[in-house]
């Protein structure tokens, strides 16, 4: 019999006191990890010693079940009998190949197999990366999710990066949020080349954006877990320095998590859901429930059908909806496909599926797909259904079936188009592309239809991304992540509406929804906000109290040349290269927005911005006061100002250096340059208004004709002075030059450019620096007055030879005597305007008014009175046909009044006592 040696005994007793003392459990510890760090490479040292140090500390942790931490470097300990005693193994910056054997290996395979976890830290994917048979373990590859690449592994050390959240996950919600990033310096390990790869298995919870110009930099995965072969697996290619575990706090809590997820020991709370009645910046499953996030309106079902309340028109009120909560054919349920809910729509009958609760400040995401069958009375139309959103009021108010909302249409073909249903509506930027299309930086349009700006749609039978982000009163349409749509300044009756409930519709076709989700928004995408140009917010522009609201002024440029702003003829740009007697005039109005519009007296047009372009010129083109016409004053002394574009942000500028420069919003800031002088145009003397006769035919006037119209000829006419096409509102131009304005209208006697005898005298609209619309009135003695051309003195306003009723005026050498061009202008006294003023469909008495006018026949229009300088001093709605209005705050004078009805525009002389 053969007995061991005292040698071998020494060495038994040493190994099993080696295992006593590396196997120490901890009573009282829930349960135990083991963390390996062998090497058959780089030795990332400090690193390994700050992640034992800093699991020792976690596990102590009382918050959640607490575990002890042995440690160790031999591979001996990788029995299936040993393992046992742990719940997670943690390989820590291990590297190289050949660090467990085929029986060690096999051992961790069954501790996975059996229910175990893993954590590996940084290096521990440069762990078993090569092919031959020592350095081969593709079963740990896949463990640990990745083999890194080489030539080169990852970049320099200590290199800041930026990573992206990707999924709402336990284990980094702490992070943030799909969508959050977080900053950190790393040694950034690359994947793609040379042998490396990524599992397709991996649950991605981090990314880090490019760090680099090659491909192996792009945006790529640093952080993941997985389920794998019966057990957990978490990884992070964070860790290769020692402070990242020592000092971390957002790495320390997300491995802290991780050990606890791996061992299935951490708590997560359920929450409960409430059908989003209380939005967070984590996702509500609006189907989780079923449909009990949901009610149902059926709206008139098609004859087709057999049902109750049917019609063959069931938009047309025709036929009786069948009501809330009752759909008996099930139009909509939910069904169960591969595992996922999805929300099944037959489409057979018209109706709203609306969610119980009312959102705002959200955004909205789904997927859906198209079936087969199509219904009356669709049947040979396009598949249709739709998204309504702020979805207000009573069910029903749209065609028997839906409520007031915005829609996102859902139409083959037109995923994301703009709806408008009853009453609610939005601006959206667009352009009339034979119809309305979605254009970013376009002008502001509202429709009751606008098409999105692109069509990312994928074929019938594949599920598409429908997403809607709604902040305010603005809102977003996306299709498969493409912005195809948005709309601002969104109304109900013409009040701002922010919130609503959303509906999900059935419209005559089989389709299916899923992954419907919502979750609470705070901001809209920098890259989105920046292409549709909303910049700051526009609630809080940069305007100070000062802003002469409801006045008229006039800028001119504070230094340089000194020039006064006049408004171009033709591109109607802006130039600062006038004399007093030439600017232009402006009334300051107060922005939906905020702050100020402008808008230009002698062109009723706003001055603009073109969009983002800040090297195009600000201009006098806008016909309403939409974002372009946008404008924050900025009060820079007692009477000077500097004008920001709340559009493009830019500061308008005159160049110092340049004489009769061109505006542009070239400004970076509020400097010299961008710095003008304005006057308030106070106490203006009021304009005459004046009838002009032929000296030697004064039974002859120089008339306008009816209305007003570019290019309608002037003529002699029958002398008469009550005859409002022989009124003219006399403006004073200074320097003794004068424009004549026909009374009622915003047109003047204008005598086309240059001049030649012969040349006729026509009306063109009004234009305060039009130097063809000035006049010189040079007296000739007998209470007679020649009108010489102010840009081509060397002809006169001429009547032709004696008169005739048709007989054209036009321009003839000034320099002749002939009494031809000469004429007697005669103020015209505002005393006798008639008690009861009618003009053949509007009637307005008394006139002259004291206090009260009423006005008979203009239902639905509005009022506007005019001085005889042509401002706006009164502006009502006049809401039925026999409305009675005060006027008593007028000063006494002569006034017109237009009225502006659906159908005919009434123009008016008024008289106040």
């Amino acid at each position: 019999m053969k007995t061991q040696s005292s040698s071998k005994n020494k060495v038994l007793i040493w190994i099993t006191c080696f295992f006593s003392l590396l196997v120490q459990f901890t009573y009282g510890q829930d349960f135990n990890i083991l963390v390996f760090h062998e090497t058959n490479g780089f030795r990332h040292t400090g690193a390994i010693n700050a992640s034992i140090s800093m699991l020792e500390e976690l596990g102590s942790n009382t918050d959640h079940d607490t575990w002890s931490v042995d440690n160790t470097r031999d591979a001996s300990v990788f029995t299936t009998e040993n393992l046992a005693n742990y719940e997670v193994v943690i390989f820590s910056n291990t590297t190289g190949g050949g660090l467990l054997d085929d029986n060690q290996q096999a051992a961790m395979e069954a501790f996975i197999q059996n229910g175990g976890g893993f954590l590996g830290f940084h290096s521990a994917t440069d762990t078993y990366r090569n092919t031959n048979a020592v350095s081969s373990w593709p079963w740990y590859n896949e463990l640990v999710g990745a083999i890194v690449q080489t030539s080169p592994n990852h970049t320099s050390n200590n290199l800041p990066g930026v990573m992206n959240v990707l999924a709402n996950h336990p284990v980094v919600n702490h992070i943030g949020n799909v969508g959050d990033t977080w900053e950190h310096e790393e040694e950034w390990y690359y994947w793609e080349l040379n042998g490396g790869q990524l599992s397709d298995t991996n649950e991605n919870l981090l990314e880090v954006q490019s760090t680099g110009n090659q491909s192996y930099d792009a945006t790529r995965p640093i952080t993941w877990l997985k389920e794998f072969d019966g057990g957990r697996s978490f990884y992070t290619a964070l860790g290769h320095n020692g402070s990242t575990y020592n000092d971390n706090i957002p790495f320390r809590e997300m491995v802290e998590k991780a050990v606890l997820w791996v061992s299935d020991r951490l708590d997560i709370d359920e929450p409960v859901n409430d059908c989003g009645n209380n939005l967070t910046s984590q996702w509500t499953d609006l189907l989780e429930n079923d449909l009990d996030c949901w009610e149902v309106w059926m709206g008139v079902p098609h004859s087709t059908t057999g049902l109750p309340g049917s019609s063959s028109n069931v938009t047309n009120g025709s036929g009786t909806p069948l009501g809330l909560n009752n759909d008996p054919t099930n139009v909509f349920s939910i069904i169960e496909e591969n595992g996922e809910k999805q929300l099944y729509i037959t489409g057979e009958v018209y109706g709203g599926l609306t969610t119980l609760n009312e959102y705002d400040n959200y955004h909205l995401s789904m997927e859906f797909k198209w079936g087969e069958l199509k219904w009356e009375p669709r049947l040979d139309r396009l598949r249709d259904s739709g998204i309504l959103y702020h979805a207000n009021g009573d069910h029903g108010t749209f065609w028997d079936v839906w409520k007031s909302s915005l829609e996102f249409q859902v139409q083959e073909g037109d995923l994301g188009d703009y709806i408008g249903l009853a009453g609610t509506q939005g601006l959206v930027p667009s352009e009339n592309n034979g119809g309305l299309t979605f254009t970013p930086m376009a002008p502001l349009n509202t429709g009751t239809l606008i098409r999105a700006g692109s069509n990312p749609e994928l074929p019938n039978g594949e599920w598409n991304l429908l997403e809607i982000i709604v902040i305010g009163d603005r809102a977003i349409h996306y299709v498969n992540g493409v912005m195809v749509n948005a709309l601002q300044d969104a109304t109900w009756n013409g009040n701002s509406v922010t919130s609503g409930q959303i509906q999900i519709q059935s419209e005559g076709a089989e389709l299916y929804y899923r992954n419907i989700r919502i979750k609470s928004e705070t901001e809209f995408p920098s890259e989105d906000v920046a292409t549709l140009g909303w910049g700051d917010d526009p609630t809080t522009p940069i305007c100070t109290a000062n802003a002469p609201i409801g006045e008229m002024i006039a800028l001119r440029k504070s230094g340089g040349d000194q020039k006064w702003i006049t408004i171009a003829e033709g591109n109607s740009n802006l130039i600062a290269n006038g004399e007093e007697a030439d600017r232009a005039l402006f009334y300051v109005e107060e922005h939906t927005n905020g702050c100020i519009a402008l808008k230009s007296v002698s062109t009723d047009k706003y001055i603009q911005v073109v969009g983002t372009n800040r090297n195009a010129a600000i201009r006098a083109t806008g016909n309403a006061p939409g974002t372009w016409e946008n404008f924050g004053w900025e009060q820079k002394g007692s009477n000077q100002v500097a004008l920001k574009s709340l559009f493009n942000n830019g500061w308008i500028q005159a160049n110092w250096n340049v004489d009769n420069s061109t505006l542009f919003p070239l400004g970076d800031a509020d400097g010299t340059w961008e710095t003008f002088d304005y006057e308030i145009i106070n106490n203006v003397s009021e304009n005459t208004l004046v009838h002009i006769t032929k000296l030697n035919a004064p039974g002859f006037a120089i008339d306008g004709d009816h209305d007003g119209a570019n290019a309608q000829n002037v003529y002699l006419w029958s002398e008469n002075e009550a005859n409002v096409n022989q009124q003219w509102i006399e403006i004073d131009r200074g320097n003794g030059y004068y424009s004549y304005q026909k009374q009622g209208t915003n047109f003047c006697i204008d005598g086309d450019k240059d001049g030649a005898n012969g040349q006729n005298v026509y009306l063109w609209t009004c234009m305060d620096n039009n130097q063809n619309q000035h006049w010189q009135k040079v007296a000739v003695g007998n209470g007679a007055f020649k009108l010489i051309k102010r840009n081509a003195p060397g002809f006169a306003i001429n009547g032709g030879n004696n008169g005739g009723n048709g007989q054209n005026v036009n321009l003839y050498d000034s320099s002749n005597t002939s009494e031809n061009l000469q004429w007697v202008i005669t103020p015209i006294e505002d005393t006798k305007a008639p008690e009861v003023s009618n003009d053949g469909s509007v009637v307005l008495y008394p006139n002259p008014i004291i206090n009260n006018v009423t006005i008979q026949g203009a239902e639905n229009s509005i009022i506007r009175v005019y001085n005889m300088n042509g401002k706006v001093v009164v502006t009502k709605n006049i809401s039925s046909n026999d409305e009675t209005i005060n006027l008593g705050k007028l000063s006494s004078g002569m006034y017109y009044a237009k009225i502006n009805g659906s159908r005919s525009v009434s123009t008016i002389k008024i008289v106040k006592q």
